[in-house]
């Protein structure tokens, strides 16, 4: 019995083998491909093709192109009438337009801006063009992260059209900010959903300049909308 015991306790005491780690798979690079894998020199020549707006969407769709500097040194395109159209660039970020600003900052033309559907655009962004540029017109429509604060920002400007058809985050606290573009003769408001009929009591005092109004699918009635239409002009 004494034996078994101590052929016990000796079989207890032996060290189990562990088995040896297994090896650590290193990551495989996986190669460039596509517009990817093309030579800095051939990016360069390609460019030199591009007008400022497609240099544009190229730079944000290719995350190794996003990294080069050729886009900032095209021109943007300003049409005869002062506009800078950026409608064509909806993931335009606040860092490439700050891009954009420093490209245009030999136009003293630029009257008027296009920023619809560039849904990245931050009160922020409106701070920066309105420092910028002496703005007669301005598209923010589809514009959904602007809020009452960003215009405040647009106060420093003199506005002649404003367009904030579907800014949802738009409250009448915002609309008093309007009433200092004494000029203002076209305003949409169409999709803010928050502008209610009470809201347009903040408008008054631009009824003689305002001539167009538009509140379709916003929060205010039809008939506090033909109501106010009435007293424009």
């Amino acid at each position: 019995m004494s034996s078994l015991l101590s052929g016990l306790r000796s079989l207890t005491l032996q060290a189990t083998p562990q088995p040896a780690p297994a090896p650590i798979a290193q990551p495989v690079p996986v190669p460039a491909t596509g517009i990817n894998a093309m030579p800095r020199d051939l990016v360069k020549h390609v460019y030199s093709f591009l007008d400022f707006q497609d240099g544009a969407k190229v730079h944000e769709v290719s995350k190794a192109w996003n990294t080069l500097p050729h886009w900032s040194t095209l021109q943007p395109r300003v049409d005869n009438k002062g506009c800078l159209d950026l409608s064509g660039l909806p993931n335009l970020s606040s860092k490439n337009l700050k891009i954009i600003l420093a490209a245009t900052k030999k136009s003293s033309k630029i009257t008027s801006i296009n920023l619809s559907n560039c849904k990245n655009i931050t009160d922020a962004d409106l701070a920066l063009l309105v420092k910028r540029f002496s703005l007669r017109s301005l598209d923010l429509s589809g514009c959904k992260k602007i809020t009452d604060a960003g215009l405040a920002h647009l106060a420093m400007c003199d506005l002649r059209s404003l367009d904030l058809s579907g800014c949802t985050k738009i409250t009448e606290y915002g609309l008093p900010h309007l009433v200092r573009h004494a000029s203002l003769s076209s305003l949409n408001l169409r999709g803010c959903t928050n502008i209610k009929d009470d809201s347009l009591v903040h408008l008054k005092p631009l009824r003689r300049s305002l001539v167009s109004v538009q509140l379709d699918g916003s929060g205010v009635t039809l008939a506090a909308a033909k109501a106010f239409q009435a007293t424009l002009g």
